[in-house]
Order: structure tokens, then sequence, then C-alpha cells
């Protein structure tokens, strides 16, 4: 299983805001985003890379959160 954490954060990047913990069972990720744009780009590749599980911090309203679900 492929999981990760997304978290709404000012200032960062997946690229400078993230850490991984990995088993033989899952791939863990926790990244960070600057604004909304930013998780619409970050969420279509981690799909494109297979993600099973992506979770959002509470700066994601149900609007934003339907929409990245799609």
């Amino acid at each position: 299983m492929k999981f990760a954490f997304i978290a709404n954060i000012a200032g960062v990047t997946p690229e400078t805001y993230s850490a991984a913990f990995e088993t033989p069972e899952a791939y863990n990720l926790i990244a960070g985003v600057d604004g909304m744009d930013a998780a619409r780009e970050y969420v279509k590749k981690l799909a494109e890379e297979g993600y099973d599980l992506i979770n959002l911090c509470g700066d994601f309203d149900a609007e934003i959160t339907e929409e990245l679900m799609k």
C-alpha cells in the first residue's frame, strides 16, 4: 500500500518538506504543499505514482477535498 499525508504549509514544497517510512507492506509519505493549487498538482502526481490512500490536513475544506478525490 502507498499512503500519503499532505499538509498545507506556507513556503514549503514536497521536495523541501517531506519524510517517508517504508515497510515490506507499505510506503508512507508525509509532505507539505503551499496552497491548494500546489495540492492539486501534487495529488495528481501521487495518483499517477499509484498511491492508494491520500489523507489531507484540516486546511482542506469539503469542496477542495471532493475535487481532489476526483
